[in-house]
């Protein structure tokens, strides 16, 4: 399974007003990608940061720091997912089999989405 998951609001905290940096982690769903990764699931960072204000930079420093594994950010290909590769610019949405992003529909907060993820990823 392909899964898309956001950055800001979703694996760390927003910071407002937006100057680059990150925000706290979000544990929750930190360690359900960790998971889903581990089951051998493929994992897409989707964000709209770019490096306007290092914003790129800021979260793959973060990701490497909390041991964030991912197979593509952004416009990388994602090996051995059937080809498939997109490019921020040109597309409005990735192909996935699931989103985690706080901005969806029917978005339960960071500690529910985490149990049901962490529930059905182990089947």
């Amino acid at each position: 399974m392909i899964i898309a998951v956001d950055f800001d609001g979703t694996l760390f905290e927003k910071r407002v007003p937006y100057d680059g940096r990150v925000g706290k982690p979000i544990l929750d769903i930190i360690n359900v990608v960790k998971l889903a990764k581990r089951l051998g699931h493929k994992i897409m960072i989707f964000t709209c940061r770019s490096a306007k204000k290092n914003g790129r930079k800021y979260a793959i420093n973060a990701l490497k720091k909390y041991n964030i594994p991912y197979d593509a950010f952004n416009k990388e290909v994602v090996n051995n997912c059937d080809g498939v590769y997109f490019d921020i610019k040109s597309v409005t949405k990735p192909a996935f089999d699931l989103l985690i992003d706080d901005k969806a529909a029917g978005w339960l907060g960071p500690k529910l989405i985490g149990k049901i993820l962490r529930k059905q990823l182990n089947g």
